[in-house]
């Protein structure tokens, strides 16, 4: 004999609301009651995706780690590099979105995620040298990922305490579209902190791959929503600690290296032989 008690989610039912079916169903070997409450719902619902790709994230993490050390360092002396890399990125990022819409359909078909990111990598290197070509219209896609990882970080903070899924996307695309924008009128402050901000935000995603204790975005704004605050990990508030520590390390080096420049160029333009062949030119 087996006795069984199916429950089915109502999320409009109160935590202590719940329906019971009148009497009890099946046979007399195997009888059931079926009950509805929001107990029944789950509290975190986030793609298989996620954890299909986490057996790989050693080979990613060493992606993530070296790309983030040039780019908190080095990524405005590396402009036209990184700016072949945020394209890169932007094809990664369709193609992924794509499979993501194709695997809601059919979850048998995860494994062809590689098949998406391999198209979406070549496309990528045609994109990343095109950007190379038109540096300002990249620099402004290269701000945009900045953005966009900046949006990340001020969510995860504190902006998740507001419990509102919603925010979460819109802190991102009002971030990203924002710092894009600035990018046409203060190319050099928005590059390097937009690097900066990308790499720092690599940086601590490369550490989590190896360390664990850290959450994925949409998980994150998930448990806000689902008010599973009390239930986040301590240890991941050390990746944000981190991700502040690397970003303020990064914006002295890049910022002394920009001043630098500056003065050796002006130190330039103000040299006597310089100074006279520029009036030779002029006359």
């Amino acid at each position: 004999m087996k006795f069984s008690i199916n429950a089915y989610c109502d999320p409009s039912m109160g935590t202590l609301d719940y329906d019971v079916s009148i009497g009890v169903l099946g046979n007399i070997c195997e009888p059931y009651i079926d009950t509805v409450s929001s107990v029944a719902c789950s509290k975190l619902s986030v793609s298989a995706l996620w954890d299909y790709l986490a057996d790989y994230s050693e080979y990613f993490g060493i992606f993530m780690l070296i790309s983030g050390a040039l780019l908190v360092f080095a990524g405005r002396k590396m402009l036209k590099p990184a700016v072949c890399f945020a394209g890169f990125l932007t094809s990664i990022l369709v193609a992924c979105f794509i499979f993501y819409a194709v695997y809601l359909e059919n979850e048998s078909d995860i494994a062809d995620f590689w098949y998406f990111l391999g198209g979406g990598a070549l496309v990528g290197i045609a994109v990343g040298l095109l950007m190379c070509w038109a540096v300002k219209i990249g620099a402004a896609v290269l701000a945009g990922w900045g953005g966009l990882c900046g949006g990340l970080i001020l969510y995860e903070s504190f902006i998740f305490r507001a419990e509102v899924e919603w925010l979460f996307w819109v802190t991102l695309v009002v971030c990203a579209l924002g710092a894009a924008i600035a990018a046409f009128f203060l190319l050099d402050p928005v590059v390097i902190t937009s690097t900066v901000l990308l790499g720092s935000y690599s940086l601590v995603r490369g550490v989590a791959c190896y360390a664990g204790h850290y959450y994925n975005e949409v998980t994150m704004a998930k448990m806000a929503a689902d008010g599973l605050l009390e239930d986040i990990d301590p240890w991941y508030w050390a990746y944000v600690g981190g991700f502040f520590v690397s970003f303020g390390v990064g914006m002295t080096v890049q910022c002394l290296s920009y001043k630098k420049e500056k003065a050796k160029e002006k130190a330039r333009t103000q040299h006597p032989y310089m100074a006279a062949r520029s009036q030779d030119s002029r006359a």
